[in-house]
């Protein structure tokens, strides 16, 4: 990229690897401009699972079944980490954060985003 660009990026950031935090500061290094839209559905968000439930995993088509109710404070715990973790990287190289829950429209979402975002400007 020869100019400065504005970069958005649309993940569920389920795999925050070494090379995406590197891409995230080359391009800030060279003053690009990053917006990250951090997307996960109401049940990554709130693990509202109550029962013995088996889990498939959408990429790999691995499964994994258990009681949900015992891992359930375990995953809520582990889900306020990872999001901090994010949160962090994202202000550690000034990129405008947004996390967004699937069930709320689009188009509801990105308005609430950009008033945000102008307030700040």
């Amino acid at each position: 990229l020869k100019s400065k660009c504005l970069i958005i990026i649309i993940s569920d950031f389920l795999d925050l690897e070494d090379e995406l935090i590197e891409a995230i500061r080359i391009l800030r290094f060279h003053k690009h401009e990053i917006v990250a839209f951090h997307v996960l559905s109401p049940e990554e968000l709130t693990f509202p699972f109550e029962d013995y439930s088996t889990f498939v995993d959408l990429e790999t088509g691995s499964t994994l079944s258990l009681d949900a109710r015992s891992v359930k404070q375990n995953y809520q715990n582990s889900l306020e980490i990872y999001l901090k973790e994010i949160r962090s990287v994202m202000h550690q190289y000034a990129v405008d954060y947004q996390l967004f829950n699937t069930s709320i429209p689009i188009e509801k979402a990105l308005v609430h985003f950009l008033y945000k975002r102008s307030r700040h400007l």
